[in-house]
């Protein structure tokens, strides 16, 4: 941030999935004009707790063993969750505008519509796109609303 701060009068922030958390956490104070967020974890809270449940994991179980490997690829980690206890999203002033796919299997829908309206964001959901836009389809369509978005006299972007 502030190597951008430096070097530019404005900035805009683009993050997807656990990005989008992460730079809540970080830029919350920071003088940012605009929000692209693509498929985001609003609710870190939420998301562990559901991979603890997904691998039946209890937090009393996580607390003595402090690090426990799943069958699906996460490691939960105890010091993780403190600070995710620790550290919740309570505001959010930017103007933010979300892409979220209509098939999330990691972030529920219920919880991206509670954000957008308690800090005025605008959503878009797209439809048979999943968590992660990988494929040329969800790839097209998170192009079109990039472009849709943001003034693409100023952006370039690239193609393959």
């Amino acid at each position: 941030m502030d190597f951008a701060k430096d070097r530019w009068k404005q900035i805009s922030l683009y993050a997807s999935s656990i990005g989008a958390w992460f730079s809540m956490l970080s830029f919350g104070r920071e003088p940012i004009k605009n929000c692209l967020f693509v498929s985001p974890v609003l609710d870190m809270k939420e998301l562990m707790s559901r991979m603890m449940e997904w691998a039946g994991v209890s937090q009393n179980q996580l607390e003595e063993q402090r690090l426990i490997t799943t069958d699906f690829g996460q490691t939960l980690s105890w010091e993780y969750w403190k600070y995710v206890l620790e550290h919740p999203i309570r505001q959010w002033d930017f103007p933010t505008k979300i892409l979220y796919g209509e098939n999330d299997n990691l972030i529920d829908r219920c919880l991206v519509e509670q954000f957008t309206n308690k800090f005025g964001c605008n959503l878009t959901i797209a439809e048979n796109c999943e968590h992660w836009f990988h494929t040329e389809y969800h790839l097209n369509i998170m192009r079109d609303w990039i472009r849709k978005e943001v003034d693409c006299k100023k952006v370039i972007l690239k193609e393959r």
